[in-house]
């Protein structure tokens, strides 16, 4: 069968690889199944089971795709090119020759129960894949993987010290891969056929393998009486945080692959210390210690979006939060099509099909402070995977809930009054706005069960008329900050800081100007993680990122080339200066 070669002849650079028709990718997958009547019973699944309008899944492409190229390797023959198939004679000449240079391969499945009760990490090395395209391109493998072909490959593994890990992703594949001898089973989270994620799918092979009697709990390794569990059971596939690490550990998981959130993090080590593999780690993790906030700038926000190529542009630059605003009064004011477009071009970018849920920890909701505290931690968590903020002004509980429910929200952002001219009536005003957005509702508006959805807290706070700090000479920084800790309650997920102008009826956001920053500093030594907004750009992230070390840093006019549209160039070195600063400002910590 010879391949549609598209590369030209006679260049000394390396050849293109070949491309394939669908008849020919088709029937590479028919021949390999027998090409008989029987083909469409024993391998439904790869066939669209009898549809005749079926077309090959990404899956069954690069399957046949592979098969093909195979074929043309052996068509060089073995062993006498470098683009030839290695034989099984040349495979065990390698795997001695590792052996002896490197010492026996060590046994996986032992590894890995002997880590218990810390989950195993299978750090994957991953430059690209079908779904996201490149990811860390300019890394580079240090050792290829030999192609063979025609062997039993676990019992042809296990003869060369290798244990294999059986990849399935149904419960249809847990049969094949359990009557095959498998030890070690790692289940896909995404579908390989259709590239949908779904992280209930290795809860599902947990539940069938403990109705069927096998054993596989990671907890059992530790007991002293008694064999060591028959199976390991390892998740793959859309894991990144500390909360998914403990999701999977109690269901029994051993093991957990993590690919795209370490090839993009800034600091490996840091990002895998982050996942608490160490349930003691994950249990301090969700305690909450009193003192100042020092774990530096974990949020980054890009608001005012307008269309989903922009926040595209913004998700793989590495935001955590997407900005959607509909108040009235904006510029950048969205409608529920363009808001809903861009949910679900972030949905699919992160993988997921419906709103992210924000686990929050009750057990530590002593005080306010302590429980905005572990309510910023889960939202850091949470946020691995990029999440829609609503952003309203003025608007009703039912506008909002309405727009959350239509477009599909993670969370919301809420406006306050501004915090400087409150007085002995603050707590009036709470009680009467409370079930009205009026820009100066209380902190009780942010409650999640208002809405269903976390919710952000506006703090404006207020520069003159001309835009110039001539309310810093009536109260000190100190002052301010402990004017806002006063009105704190454990209702919102997080407290995001921006600048209003006095006189302004239409209330903060969309200042162009910065307010005074040792404000945030100063809050943030009382404990309390924020936000700030407010003049931030390509130039001064650096300073703010790096003098202030703030909890998240929120822009939209600082990154835009005009209203609602982002300059790819700046918003870029923005979310680039403000990771740059957040890694140099923890060298001091």
């Amino acid at each position: 069968m010879a391949p549609q070669n598209t590369s030209s002849s006679g260049s000394s650079a390396p050849a293109s690889r070949p491309s394939y028709t669908d008849e020919q990718l088709h029937n590479a997958l028919l021949n390999f199944y027998g090409g008989s009547s029987a083909t469409a019973e024993t391998c439904g699944h790869i066939f669209g089971f009898g549809n005749p309008n079926h077309e090959m899944s990404m899956l069954q492409r690069i399957t046949a795709t592979t098969m093909l190229d195979y074929e043309s390797k052996l068509n060089c023959g073995q062993d006498n090119t470098d683009d030839a198939v290695p034989s099984i004679a040349t495979l065990l000449e390698q795997a001695s020759s590792f052996h002896t240079a490197h010492g026996p391969i060590l046994p996986l499945q032992s590894i890995i129960q002997s880590k218990s009760p810390c989950m195993t990490l299978a750090a994957e090395f991953k430059r690209a894949s079908p779904s996201k395209g490149d990811i860390a391109s300019h890394l580079h493998a240090g050792e290829q993987a030999c192609v063979y072909f025609g062997a039993e490959l676990i019992n042809f593994a296990r003869s060369i010290g290798i244990e294999p890990l059986v990849e399935v992703h149904a419960l249809v594949e847990l049969d094949v891969a359990i009557s095959a001898g498998a030890k070690v089973i790692g289940v896909n989270n995404r579908n390989l056929h259709t590239f949908q994620m779904d992280l209930v799918q290795t809860e599902k092979v947990a539940e069938e393998l403990t109705k069927r009697g096998l054993t596989f709990h990671h907890d059992d390794c530790l007991k002293e009486d008694g064999d060591k569990p028959q199976l390991s059971v390892c998740a793959l596939s859309g894991m990144s945080s500390a909360h998914d690490v403990d999701r999977y550990r109690n269901v029994g998981v051993g093991m957990c692959l993590i690919g795209e959130s370490l090839m993009r993090a800034t600091d490996a080590g840091v990002a895998i210390k982050g996942l608490c593999l160490d349930p003691k780690d994950y249990a301090a993790s969700q305690s909450v210690s009193g003192g100042a906030y020092t774990g530096g700038t974990k949020m980054i926000k890009i608001c005012g979006l307008t269309n989903p190529q922009d926040a595209l542009v913004a998700c793989r630059a590495g935001a955590n939060l997407l900005g959607v605003i509909f108040a009235e009064k904006s510029k950048r004011k969205v409608s529920v099509e363009q808001a809903r477009d861009i949910v679900d071009a972030v949905r699919k970018f992160g993988e997921r099909s419906d709103r992210m849920e924000v686990k929050i920890n009750d057990s530590n909701k002593v005080t306010p402070l302590s429980a905005l505290v572990a309510k910023s931690r889960a939202l850091e968590l949470a946020a691995r995977r990029p999440l829609v903020v609503g952003v309203f002004q003025n608007q009703s509980f039912d506008f909002i809930q309405e727009m959350v429910d239509k477009c599909g929200l993670d969370l919301v952002q809420l406006s306050t009054d501004n915090l400087d001219n409150r007085t002995a009536e603050l707590e009036l005003q709470r009680v009467r706005n409370l079930w009205q957005l009026h820009g100066s509702e209380g902190m009780e508006a942010a409650n999640s069960s208002n809405f269903g959805v976390p919710a952000l807290r506006v703090v404006d706070i207020e520069l003159g008329s001309d835009g110039t700090e001539e309310e810093k000479k009536d109260r000190s920084s100190m002052d301010t900050a402990a004017a806002i800790l006063s009105t704190v309650t454990s209702d919102p997920i997080a407290i995001l800081l921006d600048t209003s102008i006095k006189g302004d009826k239409h209330g903060g956001g969309g200042t162009g100007k910065t307010f005074d920053w040792t404000i945030a500093e100063s809050i943030q030594n009382m404990g309390l993680p924020v936000i700030i907004a407010g003049g931030l750009t390509p130039d001064n992230i650096g300073e703010a990122v790096g003098n202030v070390r703030p909890f998240g840093i929120d822009v939209a006019g600082g990154v835009e080339a005009g209203p609602g549209v982002k300059d790819v160039d700046k918003l870029q070195k923005f979310i680039g200066g403000a990771k740059k600063a957040a890694v140099e400002a923890s060298k001091g910590f």
